[in-house]
Formats: C-alpha cells, sequence, structure tokens
C-alpha cells in the first residue's frame, strides 16, 4: 500500500485508486495490499505502467477476435447446409381424345310404284273384228316389275284376250277365252306391249269387254344421312409437375 506525499492519503500502488488502511486487497484491481513493502508515491508524479494490465487486455482482445471467427465459421457451416426444396413447373403433356365429326352416310332404300296402263275402260269389238290397245312399259331402273289387271265380257259369253311383245313378237300372256279373268306378266324389255280383245269367232255377236292394267314396280334410291363419328388424336394439356432440389443457403441467397 502506497501513501501520497504530503497527505495521509493511500492508495493502490498498481491502479492508484485510493484505499482504506486496513484494507488486505484493493477493491479496483484486486491487488493484495502489504504494508511497508510498497514507496510512497507523489501525487504529481504518474502510476508507473503495469504490464499485467496489458497482458489481460490483450487476453480480452484474443477472446473477441476468436468469438467472432466462431460465429464466421457456425455461420459458413449455416450456408453449406443443403436444404431440400420443391420446385413446380409446367410442361405439355399428350393425351388421346375422341375427335367427333358429322359424315354423310349413304344407305338405300327400295321404293314402291304403280302406274295406271289401262283405267277401267269398255271397249265395243264387233263380230269377227279384234281391238288393239298399244301400251308402252319402261322398265329401265326398275325391279319387281309385275304389269296385272282383269278383263270381263259384259256381253255374250266370252272374248278372247291375249298379250304380245311388240319387240319380240310373242305372246307375254293368253290367248284366252275369259267371262272374267284376272292376269298378270313381268315385261322383260322396255317397249310396246299389244292388249288384243279378239271377238273374230263370232259371227253375229259384238262384244263389249271392259279392261284394267296397272304396272307396279321396285327401286332402290340412295339416300344419305347425318351420322356421328369419332376418330382417336393426340392433344396436348398443360400439366403442373413437381420435383425435389437440394441446394445450399448460400446458392438460394
Amino acid at each position: 500500500m502506497a501513501v501520497k506525499e504530503g497527505c495521509n492519503v493511500q492508495y493502490c500502488p498498481k491502479c492508484g485508486k485510493d484505499v482504506k488502511e486496513d484494507d488486505l486487497f484493493c477493491e479496483n484491481c484486486g491487488i493484495k495490499l502489504e504494508d511497508g513493502n510498497n514507496e510512497p508515491v507523489k501525487s504529481d508524479e504518474s502510476i508507473p505502467e503495469n504490464n499485467e494490465d496489458k497482458l489481460v487486455e490483450g487476453k480480452k482482445g484474443i477472446k473477441k477476435i476468436g468469438i467472432i471467427v466462431g460465429i464466421l465459421i457456425i455461420i459458413g457451416i449455416i450456408l453449406i447446409i443443403p436444404i431440400t426444396t420443391t420446385l413446380s413447373y409446367t410442361i405439355k403433356e399428350p393425351y388421346i381424345a375422341k375427335q367427333y365429326y358429322l359424315v354423310q352416310q349413304p344407305y338405300t332404300v327400295t321404293v314402291k310404284h304403280s302406274t295406271t296402263l289401262i283405267s277401267d275402260s269398255t271397249y265395243t269389238v264387233p263380230a269377227r273384228k279384234y281391238e288393239v290397245i298399244p301400251v308402252y312399259i319402261d322398265t329401265s331402273g326398275k325391279s319387281n316389275i309385275l304389269v296385272s289387271g282383269y278383263i270381263k265380257a259384259t256381253t255374250g259369253l266370252n272374248i278372247d284376250f291375249y298379250i304380245k311383245d311388240r319387240l319380240l313378237n310373242n305372246y307375254v300372256y293368253g290367248p284366252v277365252k275369259v267371262t272374267y279373268r284376272s292376269f298378270g306378266f313381268v315385261p322383260d324389255n322396255s317397249g310396246y306391249y299389244d292388249f288384243y280383245l279378239d271377238n273374230t269367232y263370232s259371227i253375229f255377236t259384238n262384244k263389249l269387254p271392259e279392261i284394267s292394267a296397272t304396272m307396279s314396280w321396285e327401286n332402290t334410291v340412295t339416300k344419305y344421312r347425318e351420322v356421328n363419328k369419332y376418330k382417336l388424336v393426340t392433344k396436348y394439356g398443360l400439366v403442373t409437375k413437381h420435383r425435389r432440389v437440394t441446394e445450399s443457403i448460400y446458392k438460394l441467397l
């Protein structure tokens, strides 16, 4: 312990802090105070520099640097730690779809027709004479053709009746003696067909036959109808996908 000259004030020989006479240690720096071992220090003299203070301050600086370096190392480790993230992305993905469309689909139908050739007509056929009724028949574009009708003798007992194909000059029906008869034939070709009402065998009696004839046929007609169809086509749709990516925090920053 030191005593300042000219006064009874005691002070620490290390840090210069005032101390009491009975203090064993300096409250400021903690040095042990021993009476008689410390020389008096004048109040106007500077307190000598203590190397122990410098050593303590140096150790404190090194400690701070160590703490900073440690923090930097920890930050560096954190920055290189791998982080797994999920990335979303959109792609065009092909898929098969049905594409509908309308088409004109042909189909055939059978249409039935008929026409009158001789319309319920009555003819006067004198004795020893005959009557010819020419009828033109067109068979083109027709199928299942049938010429049919009836003949009736309204006076007398009967009359001779027959039909001839003028082109081929052959009988297509008859000859027959009729009072009343239904008839029918299938024409082989287009052309004239002659219907004969023959009274040549009668000497005195005139005949008044009644005759009717029609032709029926069928033909095939092509028609069209709209049909809904489809075909398989490749289309593309937007699809969102995901993938996992591992990167460091430093790279993400």
